[in-house]
């Protein structure tokens, strides 16, 4: 009824012409038959035009069943009811990126995604070779007597796999380059020893660069960038099943620049070790943030 009022208010027939349909409604509802009205009634309807206080009964709105006195209540709450719309919509900026990355830091794992690439549809290529630069350490933990311990990282191409979708991508015409910053293999040998149990420590081995990521850049292409590196770690002197003595090895790849934590490393903290001490130095090199970059 509150939207009929509503309706009603605003509804004002052009030069006093009606519809068939409207004049129907009239007929059947009685609304042209002959009527008496009071005078006062007469005066009342002519003086008075606010429809808050105008009354009409709904046998003479067109709406079926018994008469209901009709009338604007703006206490009634208003619903569904169809005002003009705006039409609004949304202002789509152009596009520059050719590829978006994403990245976690401080990975312990060993075959950590050190990148997701996803190439957009401003690419200007259908092939592209992606650079990615990482810096990287060596996570040890376990439980030991006193005693000396030795650790190698080592990774090789092979040890790179790109992911599309769940599928590896094979790299036919050229196989990616892994190096050192300086250029050197990445071979590293770490030692040190044990004072007791449990223990746990990790040091900074420096920045890798892996290059000659060839891959196709059709919009919408993402690959997942997977680091799976060689990594041991022996206790000098004890068996490697032993069921007391045992050490655990971690990579530690997308290390942040600084960090106030002294259990994370990054260059406010380079080594660090809880029951066991490294005499191995930890790299000169500057912990940077990873990157990637490609070039057609």
């Amino acid at each position: 009824m509150r939207r009929k009022a509503e309706v009603l208010k605003y509804n004002k027939t052009t030069n006093g012409r009606i519809t068939k349909t409207q004049s129907w409604t009239q007929v059947v509802s009685g609304i042209t038959q002959r009527r008496a009205y009071s005078s006062a009634y007469l005066a009342n309807i002519g003086a008075d035009t606010d429809c808050e206080r105008v009354v009409t009964y709904t046998t003479g709105a067109g709406i079926p069943g018994p008469a209901i006195p009709l009338y604007l209540d703006p206490a009634i709450p208003l619903y569904n009811y169809n005002t003009q719309a705006n039409s609004l919509g949304i202002n789509n900026k152009d596009e520059t990126e050719m590829w978006r990355t994403k990245y976690d830091t401080g990975l312990l794992s060993n075959n950590p995604v050190i990148y997701t690439l996803n190439i957009r549809p401003p690419i200007d290529t259908t092939m592209y070779s992606f650079t990615v630069r990482t810096s990287v350490g060596i996570y040890l933990d376990g439980s030991a007597n006193a005693n000396q311990f030795t650790a190698n990282l080592t990774i090789l191409p092979s040890s790179i796999k790109v992911l599309y979708g769940y599928e590896p991508v094979v790299f036919t015409t050229q196989q990616p380059i892994v190096t050192m910053e300086s250029g050197a293999p990445v071979s590293i040998n770490v030692s040190g020893s044990l004072t007791g149990e449990p223990f746990a420590g990790a040091i900074y081995l420096g920045n890798i660069v892996i290059s000659n990521l060839l891959l196709p850049t059709a919009a919408g292409n993402t690959y997942d960038i997977i680091i799976e590196p060689t990594i041991r770690a022996t206790i000098v002197g004890v068996a490697t099943n032993d069921p007391i003595n045992q050490i655990r090895a971690t990579f530690y790849s997308n290390l942040i620049p600084f960090s106030n934590d002294p259990t994370t490393l990054s260059n406010n903290t380079k080594r660090f070790g809880t029951r066991m001490t490294f005499s191995t130095s930890a790299s000169a090199s500057t912990v940077q943030a990873p990157s990637l970059t490609g070039s057609a």
